[in-house]
């Protein structure tokens, strides 16, 4: 009707890259937490170090898990599915249940945790988001 529109005119053409386009942010933001790559986290330097010189080795640890828990999952469901487009009600359900899941705990942990810790600011239109 009118005011609604098609997802067929609305969706980019390279849409279904989607999936590995968050795997690729995913893992830049890794290496910008560790200041390069992981295999030189203990040689680098980055917010996991910051972090930790400040006392807070926990958060630096729970962050470092987070990030490798979403990349795993991204992965597995890039290994499942192939895409974010599957029309497969599971790969509905598991994407619901990781970003419910892995994907908030990590956003919410940097807005909540890092930044704070670091006496940095989240943007102020973040405060409300629930990711």
């Amino acid at each position: 009707g009118e005011g609604n529109a098609c997802p067929q005119d609305v969706e980019s053409p390279n849409a279904k890259i989607s999936l590995d386009n968050l795997i690729a942010n995913t893992q830049s933001f890794q290496k910008l937490y560790f200041g390069g790559n992981v295999a030189d986290k203990a040689t680098n330097v980055g917010f996991d170090d910051w972090l930790i010189t400040k006392g807070e080795v926990a958060v630096a640890n729970k962050i470092s898990s987070d990030i490798a828990e979403v990349l795993t999952g991204l992965n597995s469901i890039k290994t499942n599915h192939g895409t974010l487009y599957s029309a497969v009600t599971t790969c509905e359900t598991e994407l619901e249940t990781f970003f419910d899941t892995k994907f908030q705990s990590l956003t919410r942990g940097f807005r909540d945790n890092l930044l704070p810790r670091l006496g940095l600011q989240p943007p102020q239109s973040s405060t409300a988001d629930a990711d």
